[in-house]
Protein backbone atom coordinates (compact mmCIF):
# COMPACT_ATOMS: atom_id res chain seq x y z
CA UNK A 1 0.00 0.00 0.00
CA UNK A 2 1.09 3.54 -0.71
CA UNK A 3 1.50 6.57 1.55
CA UNK A 4 -0.20 9.89 0.77
CA UNK A 5 0.73 13.33 2.05
CA UNK A 6 -1.18 16.58 1.59
CA UNK A 7 -1.61 20.12 2.87
CA UNK A 8 -5.12 20.98 4.05
CA UNK A 9 -6.36 24.54 4.58
CA UNK A 10 -8.51 24.98 7.69
CA UNK A 11 -10.94 27.63 8.82
CA UNK A 12 -13.00 28.42 11.91
CA UNK A 13 -15.58 25.87 10.70
CA UNK A 14 -14.89 22.14 10.77
CA UNK A 15 -13.12 20.90 7.63
CA UNK A 16 -12.92 17.24 6.58
CA UNK A 17 -9.18 16.53 6.33
CA UNK A 18 -9.47 12.85 5.34
CA UNK A 19 -12.12 10.23 4.59
CA UNK A 20 -10.83 6.69 4.99
CA UNK A 21 -10.95 4.95 1.62
CA UNK A 22 -9.30 1.76 2.76
CA UNK A 23 -8.77 -0.14 5.97
CA UNK A 24 -10.65 -2.85 7.78
CA UNK A 25 -11.04 -4.04 11.37
CA UNK A 26 -7.54 -5.55 11.33
CA UNK A 27 -5.69 -2.81 9.43
CA UNK A 28 -7.13 0.70 9.67
CA UNK A 29 -5.60 3.64 7.84
CA UNK A 30 -3.40 5.78 10.08
CA UNK A 31 -3.76 9.51 9.55
CA UNK A 32 -1.19 11.86 11.07
CA UNK A 33 -2.14 15.53 11.28
CA UNK A 34 0.69 17.97 11.95
CA UNK A 35 0.50 21.69 12.67
CA UNK A 36 3.40 24.13 12.71
CA UNK A 37 1.09 27.14 12.78
CA UNK A 38 0.85 29.79 15.50
CA UNK A 39 -2.84 29.02 16.01
CA UNK A 40 -4.58 26.29 18.02
CA UNK A 41 -5.97 23.45 15.87
CA UNK A 42 -8.46 20.85 17.14
CA UNK A 43 -8.79 17.43 15.44
CA UNK A 44 -11.80 15.14 15.90
CA UNK A 45 -15.10 13.93 14.52
CA UNK A 46 -17.92 15.83 12.85
CA UNK A 47 -18.75 17.57 16.15
CA UNK A 48 -15.25 19.01 16.59
CA UNK A 49 -15.25 22.61 17.81
CA UNK A 50 -12.67 25.21 18.74
CA UNK A 51 -10.63 23.61 21.54
CA UNK A 52 -13.31 20.99 22.32
CA UNK A 53 -14.67 17.63 21.19
CA UNK A 54 -11.28 16.46 19.96
CA UNK A 55 -7.53 16.54 20.40
CA UNK A 56 -6.15 20.05 20.77
CA UNK A 57 -2.88 20.80 19.00
CA UNK A 58 -1.49 23.93 20.70
CA UNK A 59 0.54 26.65 19.00
CA UNK A 60 3.08 24.77 16.90
CA UNK A 61 5.16 27.70 15.69
CA UNK A 62 8.15 26.87 17.91
CA UNK A 63 7.87 23.08 17.47
CA UNK A 64 5.35 21.23 15.25
CA UNK A 65 2.56 19.40 17.06
CA UNK A 66 0.93 16.25 15.71
CA UNK A 67 -1.58 13.51 16.39
CA UNK A 68 -2.08 10.13 14.69
CA UNK A 69 -5.57 8.65 14.42
CA UNK A 70 -6.62 5.20 13.12
CA UNK A 71 -9.55 5.42 10.69
CA UNK A 72 -11.69 2.60 9.39
CA UNK A 73 -13.32 2.56 5.96
CA UNK A 74 -15.75 5.48 5.68
CA UNK A 75 -14.57 7.28 8.83
CA UNK A 76 -14.04 11.02 8.40
CA UNK A 77 -11.48 13.06 10.33
CA UNK A 78 -12.17 16.78 10.82
CA UNK A 79 -10.11 19.72 12.02
CA UNK A 80 -10.89 23.30 12.97
CA UNK A 81 -8.73 26.36 13.59
CA UNK A 82 -9.17 28.74 16.52
CA UNK A 83 -8.73 31.64 14.09
CA UNK A 84 -7.68 32.42 10.56
CA UNK A 85 -7.03 29.92 7.79
CA UNK A 86 -3.94 27.92 8.76
CA UNK A 87 -2.71 24.90 6.83
CA UNK A 88 -2.01 21.51 8.40
CA UNK A 89 -0.10 18.63 6.89
CA UNK A 90 -1.49 15.11 6.74
CA UNK A 91 0.22 11.78 6.09
CA UNK A 92 -1.94 8.71 5.42
CA UNK A 93 -0.90 5.08 5.04
CA UNK A 94 -2.67 2.23 3.19
CA UNK A 95 -3.91 4.49 0.38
Amino acid sequence: MAIHGDDVALSTSAVAVWTANNGDANQPQSVTVQSSQSVVVTVGGADVANASNGVVLPDGSSAPKEVTVPLYYGDVLYAIAASGTPTVQILVNRV
